[in-house]
């Protein structure tokens, strides 16, 4: 597909362009075991994990060089008639079946995915949220937009490609709707898609059914799919001694950025107040010095006091000021 691209599409201003030059690789009518042949534009994507999540079903085997690769879900009454699964448990129960590779002729594969009863418990048919997009950054933004500007003048003169970028960084453009699962998933009028070529051999795997993989001799053979309940592990005594380990580090961590805190806090009053000192109050440099760490100690003991004192509400006729007396407050200098 790549190299049929390349040599038809030498570049795309838009989106729609580079889809246009997929839909028309698909329409060759190359790939025999793809019947539905569709190139589109994923502007959203249902959120299909909080959708399903309640559930407690976890999926092993799906991931990984020797992984399915194609999977259909469908319910149990939708089965081919030859199908070993066809006749049992409920006819809506969802069959989730896989194949490795799109090439492959048969499903390898075939597990009920969710009972009845479990379908019947989902809060809807489809999902009703969306996954969140990825933030731009400002950094990012203004990357695109210079980009933009650049391609829009000679010698690029793609002014369809800049005003794309420039909608698709900004969020203006107008985002399709949602992919309608029904058509992906479900194909009524191509039944005969999922008739394989003959009756597959199942062999029973707590409550799964798998056929022989169909992988060719050069190629590794797909791995079996499992579902099964999620477990909560147990703490032992190595996870305890990390957690508490990094408990310990991250307590340390947090007291030496409170005394950096403090200490720049310090530095920075005590060098203010020894500049106004040395300047308005003709002190001495020793002496603004001595004054500077008082206040700073009078301070803290302050803080903490009203830290540990019962907060209270404040009357009418308060205005916020420390002194009792109503004055503004002075550094009385000679308490020192």
């Amino acid at each position: 597909m790549t190299t049929w691209v390349r040599k038809r599409l030498h570049f795309a201003q838009t989106m729609e362009d580079f889809r246009v030059a997929l839909q028309r690789f698909l329409d060759t009518g190359t790939r025999t075991h793809e019947k539905m042949r569709k190139a589109i534009i994923l502007d959203q994507q249902r959120d299909w994990k909080t959708h399903l999540e309640f559930l407690g079903v976890h999926m092993k085997g799906h991931t990984g060089r020797a992984a399915p690769r194609v999977f259909e879900f469908r319910q149990r009454r939708g089965l081919p008639d030859s199908h070993p699964m066809r006749q049992q448990g409920s006819a809506t129960d969802v069959i989730l079946r896989c194949k490795q590779y799109m090439s492959d002729a048969a499903f390898q594969q075939s597990l009920v995915l969710l009972t009845s009863q479990q379908l019947d418990s989902l809060p809807a048919a489809l999902p009703t949220g969306m996954l969140p997009r990825l933030v731009k950054t400002k950094k990012y933004r203004n990357m695109i937009e210079r980009h933009a500007e650049m391609i829009e003048q000679s010698p690029f003169n793609m002014r369809d490609a800049a005003r794309e970028l420039r909608s698709w960084v900004n969020e203006t453009r107008p985002e399709l709707p949602p992919l309608d699962v029904r058509h992906v998933a479900m194909f009524p009028h191509l039944r005969r898609l999922h008739d394989p070529p003959r009756p597959l051999q199942v062999v029973a795997l707590d409550d799964n059914d798998a056929a022989a993989p169909e992988a060719l001799p050069l190629e590794i053979s797909m791995t079996p799919v499992t579902l099964g309940k999620k477990r909560v592990r147990a703490s032992t005594p190595k996870a305890s001694a990390k957690a508490a380990r990094s408990q310990a580090s991250a307590l340390r961590k947090a007291r030496d950025d409170e005394k950096a805190a403090k200490a720049v806090e310090e530095a920075e009053f005590k060098t203010n107040l020894i500049s106004f000192l040395t300047k308005h109050q003709n002190l001495s440099a020793s002496d603004a010095s001595t004054v500077a760490a008082e206040a700073f100690k009078r301070r803290q003991n302050k803080s903490l006091k009203t830290r540990r004192a019962a907060p209270h509400s404040l009357d009418d006729n308060d205005d916020g000021n420390d002194n009792s007396d109503g004055e503004p407050g002075v550094l009385d200098l000679e308490a020192f």
